[in-house]
């Protein structure tokens, strides 16, 4: 897990003054890499590549970047951000095709992989990646982003130089780029809480989208594929016939193949720790698999404590259960520690969202206890309908199906009725009957923060229009869905293309390493997707009761029945106590965006 930053020239002229640009970039990601940094500079100067490392895989100097080799009289070179888990096994069989190594690193294989495979080498990585490979046979640069886009990798070109970070803030950094905020960004935050791709909080900075590579050429042609679509994926899980055999069984040789993957390091790999049954299932296999005693880290809050949102009990009995080296840490009150902690949030918030609170305080938690690597049971809900919006969205359809076919009349009760729902203190539900009969539409209704009628009040009525309109995010979110025919799969695929790729993942990056701390997400891995849709065709499904009990350890009775509180964070508390302006009596999460808007962009 690392930075990486690259300026590349697009009019092969030397980039003036792209050593210190190169540099600052680097200098901004430095949390990101504490452990050692390099720079490679192209002697005609039209190519700069800076790395920052925090290493995980092949501690030595021989893993460090940017690694180059050269082959026939042809350089080739890369940064990479991110962790390979099947490298061990492509290592090994580019060792018997004659392929001599100088380092045990998964940097190493990627551009071997590259060399061998060229784009290609996409469809045969495991794991989570984004990284920049500069090809001097083709004289291309070539940049790639991980499946689910666990890794981020953002971009901004002017004509004459293309930047390419890790973070938004790192391409600022360099300060070649202006920091003039993007309308469909600014509509995206207050829409779902967080700015989808391919936009960012600037209208001149663009993120690579996940599943994604990118060639540039010498004079200044780019061109970009997607190489994988979820809903490709569910499209032809559906064409098959669904052969599920044991479902438990089946479930847990997954679950426990990707849990073993994800466990793949030279240093100590962690566990978030929480009450609740992904994290406590993580822990179950973690435990059975690892040679060493696992360790755990609960966070608990002051404002939870001995409430029924107070995990750390419930954790600790799970650590018990287990055997796990257990720390758990509470964060104070707010209104006795101040909002110093919300101040490092904010310089660390890459991009403006309504999460990652949580994970950036457990990973600090993490950091201070030692450690580098930490697991997470981020995805279990999305991808095994853990989230009432699985029961919710189908009986929304068949309750608006009239509508599909009169949606003048959808609007029309929107319009009548928005006035009662806001005094109700639930102005987005005013929608149903204009967004309720397709899942793709009342998906928004149940994910959004403000709906797009509300916007006006909030953003100035030009950023709204454009916004919207190069957002286009109605049509967006039935693109991510077309082609797929059940609901369930249809919901799922909706939460793993937006809900997990551009919050929980975006979020857990930026705020985990602002500590150097790597983490893992062994829910969210394209081997275990494809090994889990012939289980989510079958007759019954694959739910979290099916994942308790694939757990190699037994769980305590009380997990599977305990209410589902997810990871939460007293923000209702802490707005209470911030000096938040009027949000149209908003409340909750519609004033923490508010608050956050203003912290990020004034």
């Amino acid at each position: 897990m690392c930075g990486i930053a690259a300026l590349f020239s697009l009019n092969r002229k030397p980039i003036y003054n792209g050593r210190d640009e190169i540099l600052s970039m680097s200098e901004a990601m430095k949390s990101r890499g504490p452990d050692g940094s390099g720079l490679l500079e192209a002697e005609d100067g039209g190519l700069f590549m800076a790395h920052r490392r925090l290493s995980i895989i092949d501690l030595s100097n021989e893993a460090s970047q940017p690694f180059e080799k050269e082959y026939d009289g042809h350089r080739y070179s890369i940064v990479f951000n991110g962790e390979i888990y099947n490298y061990k096994n492509l290592r090994s069989g580019l060792i018997k095709d004659g392929v001599n190594f100088r380092s045990e690193s998964d940097t190493e294989v990627i551009l071997e992989m590259y060399i061998k495979y060229g784009a290609g080498v996409v469809h045969r990585l495991r794991g989570m990646f984004a990284f920049a490979i500069w090809d001097g046979k083709r004289e291309k640069a070539f940049f790639a982003r991980d499946h689910f886009g666990i890794k981020p990798l953002y971009y901004a070109s002017d004509g004459q130089v293309l930047r390419v970070a890790s973070q938004v803030k790192a391409i600022l950094a360099g300060g070649q780029v202006e920091k003039i905020p993007s309308p469909a960004g600014q509509v995206s935050f207050y829409l779902l809480g967080y700015i989808a791709d391919p936009f960012t909080a600037y209208k001149d900075i663009h993120s690579l989208e996940s599943g994604s590579y990118m060639w540039v050429d010498r004079d200044g042609q780019i061109e970009t594929n997607q190489y994988f679509k979820l809903n490709e994926l569910f499209v032809a899980a559906e064409k098959q016939a669904a052969e599920t055999g044991d479902v438990v069984e089946n479930l847990r040789k997954s679950l426990w193949d990707s849990v073993e993957a994800h466990l793949v390091a030279d240093v100590d790999v962690g566990l978030f720790l929480s009450s609740g049954r992904d994290s406590a299932c993580l822990a179950s296999y973690a435990d059975a698999i690892s040679d060493t005693q696992v360790r755990a880290i609960t966070l608990g809050f002051e404002e939870y404590r001995g409430s029924i949102f107070d995990e750390t009990q419930d954790a600790g009995l799970i650590a018990d259960a287990f055997g796990l080296d257990q720390s758990v840490i509470f964060h104070p009150r707010l209104d006795e520690q101040g909002t110093s902690d919300l101040d490092l949030l904010f310089a660390a918030m890459d991009q403006p969202t309504v999460d990652g609170i949580n994970t950036f305080l457990v990973s600090r938690a993490a950091r201070s206890d030692g450690l580098k690597v930490c697991l997470s049971g981020l995805g279990a809900d999305e991808l095994l309908k853990g989230y009432p919006l699985f029961r919710v969205l189908p009986k929304l359809k068949k309750w608006t199906a009239f509508f599909r076919y009169m949606p003048s009349v959808g609007r029309l009760i929107r319009k009548l009725t928005q006035g009662v729902f806001s005094y109700l203190k639930r102005p987005k539900y005013a929608g149903i009957a204009e967004y309720g009969f397709e899942e793709s539409r009342s998906y928004l209704i149940m994910r959004g923060i403000y709906m797009p009628w509300e916007l006006g009040k909030i953003l100035p009525k030009e950023t709204v229009r454009e916004g919207l309109a190069d957002l286009d995010i109605l049509g967006k979110l039935a693109e991510s869905v077309e082609g797929i025919c059940d609901s369930s799969l249809k919901i799922c695929c909706l939460e793993l293309s937006w809900y997990v790729r551009n919050q929980l993942l975006r979020s857990t990056d930026w705020s985990s390493m602002a500590h150097s701390l790597e983490v893992r997400t062994p829910f969210i891995d394209i081997h275990l997707l494809q090994n889990l849709l012939p289980l989510m065709l079958g007759c019954k499904g694959v739910d979290k009761s099916d994942m308790v009990r694939s757990a190699p350890q037994q769980l305590p009775d009380w997990v599977d029945e305990k209410q589902k509180l997810g990871f939460n964070v007293p923000v209702e508390f802490w707005t209470q106590k911030l000096n938040i302006k009027d949000a149209g009596g908003a409340e909750g999460y519609r004033r923490w965006a508010k608050y956050v808007y203003e912290r990020y962009y004034c």
